[in-house]
């Protein structure tokens, strides 16, 4: 039987939970009461755009506005095999890799660019361009984790999505600052996404779903979730104001960031 590595499942439910937790336990095949494991495929796909925008322009001062969009484009490639375990306190599976077919991609664009500068007489300075900011793309895997989350009944499924290889964006190039987007930081599970900006990097979905219906999937049958997301950067309910944040010299930079879009995730039981 393949098991998920213990190093796998430590990272899929600090995700999943917000911090850290020991998994000494699952790491080795220790008996648990109603434990209970299958065979499925897991298939995923989705895209979602993260759009910051920075504002530094101002009356008779050198600054710029422009958009910084990173789209992020995810495909399994095929329904991958992994073996899922549930049990009443904890949900997680193997991995499901796309081994060259199928591929998590990232791309960015500056968008809507506008410049400001000194008023005559002064002279002009050189306002520069941002980026560019480039673009990556490798493998993926997925796989399923759930622990409890206090206050809630039940064991909480989320997605988690990596990519496990591949190049990375041009980090530290002017212009270029990288985002995150996710649920408000007292919403468990977590919503987590990042524009993957290098191999190893990763993601994570709330489905919606609890060990229990999983644990009822019979043989031949699947389920399917749609998931799709809104709203700004910092905190998906919505809950959030525009930042500021202090430029090179001294100036208020004007920074907005929003998410949106979706992840289709279908896990079938084998016959």
């Amino acid at each position: 039987m393949r098991r998920a590595r213990p190093a796998l499942l430590a990272f899929l439910l600090a995700l999943a939970t917000g911090g850290g937790l020991t998994l000494a336990p699952v790491a080795s095949p220790v008996q648990i009461a109603g434990i209970k494991e299958f065979a499925a495929t897991i298939d995923v796909a989705g895209r979602y755009v993260i759009t910051r925008r920075f504002d530094s322009t101002r009356t008779c001062g050198p600054g710029r506005r422009y958009d910084l969009v990173h789209t992020v484009d995810l495909e399994l490639g095929r329904p991958r095999a992994i073996r899922v375990t549930t049990s009443p306190r904890f949900v997680g599976s193997t991995e499901g890799r796309s081994r060259g077919v199928g591929e998590a991609r990232t791309t960015t664009e500056i968008e809507h660019l506008s410049k400001t500068n000194f008023c005559a007489p002064d002279p002009e300075v050189p306002v520069p361009d941002p980026g560019p900011c480039g673009q990556a793309e490798g493998d993926m895997s997925a796989a399923i984790a759930g622990v409890p989350v206090p206050g809630r009944k039940g064991v909480p499924v989320v997605l988690a999505v990596t990519r496990v290889n591949g190049g990375s964006l041009k980090l530290g190039v002017d212009g270029c600052e990288l985002p995150v987007a996710g649920s408000d930081p007292e919403v468990r599970p977590a919503l987590g996404l990042s524009v993957l900006p290098t191999r190893t990097t990763g993601l994570t979905v709330p489905l919606g779903i609890d060990g229990a219906t999983l644990r009822k999937l019979k043989a031949g049958r699947s389920l399917a979730r749609r998931v799709t997301f809104s709203g700004l950067c910092e905190a998906a309910t919505g809950k959030g104001a525009k930042a500021r944040a202090i430029g090179p010299d001294g100036q208020v930079v004007r920074d907005r960031c929003r998410v949106k879009g979706h992840v289709w995730v279908r896990i079938a039981r084998d016959r």
